[in-house]
């Protein structure tokens, strides 16, 4: 898996994941934006579910896009990544989403 960095404090976008929906196990994810907005060529999420399965789905990035991801009964991780005009790419979210413990 790639690493990459937060976008600079000065140009920052970011993205935020919600919680688990307890009866479908859907995760939505919005894309924020921040002061680099006008600077982000592109964004995606990507997934990678507690069967070890990863799909990347596109996030359009303009302001309160949201896409709704189908998540597991187990633990999934998401990161937003977004790419800037100029080539770079930085991770500008990332959630470990589980379902809520039953009492």
């Amino acid at each position: 898996t790639d690493q990459y960095p937060a976008p600079p404090e000065d140009n920052a976008v970011s993205a935020q994941i919600n919680e688990k929906d307890q009866t479908d196990k859907t995760i939505s994810v919005f894309f924020s934006g921040g002061k680099g907005q006008k600077m982000v060529k592109d964004s995606w999420i990507i997934i990678r579910r507690s069967d070890g399965k990863t799909e990347r789905v596109s996030l359009t990035p303009k302001v309160q896009s949201e896409v709704v991801l189908q998540g597991t009964e187990g633990e999934d991780l998401v990161r937003v990544y977004a790419e800037y005009f100029d080539g770079n790419i930085y991770q500008i979210a990332e959630k470990s989403v589980r379902m809520r413990q039953r009492l």
